[in-house]
């Protein structure tokens, strides 16, 4: 399976940690995503709040945490991240294509 972080804004915001508050969100989306892989269990999560806030930075900070754990070879990653956009992708043919796209590097 293949992983491909989203554009960090700076290497400060990459290391910089996180208000408590934010922390938090970012555990939680650590917890939910620790048990689709480890168990199956499937959740939904939306992560809302004002521009600026912080909601891309704490689930890049997650799914960051996810891959250190699982992608341990760099050549053969055991986890893959898909980002899709219900704007671009609306409809399953598109969402299946640019998936097996991103999947197939």
């Amino acid at each position: 399976m293949y992983l491909q972080l989203g554009r960090v804004r700076s290497p400060q915001a990459a290391a910089m940690q996180l208000r408590s508050s934010l922390q938090q969100v970012s555990d939680g989306l650590h917890a939910q995503l620790m048990q689709l892989i480890e168990q199956g269990i499937a959740n939904s999560a939306l992560v809302i709040g004002p521009r600026g806030s912080g909601k891309t930075l704490a689930v890049e900070r997650a799914l960051t945490r996810i891959c250190n754990t699982f992608n341990t070879d760099p050549k053969d990653p055991a986890v893959a991240v898909v980002r899709l956009s219900g704007l671009v992708h609306a409809d399953e043919r598109s969402m299946c294509r640019n998936m097996s796209r991103q999947l197939c590097r």
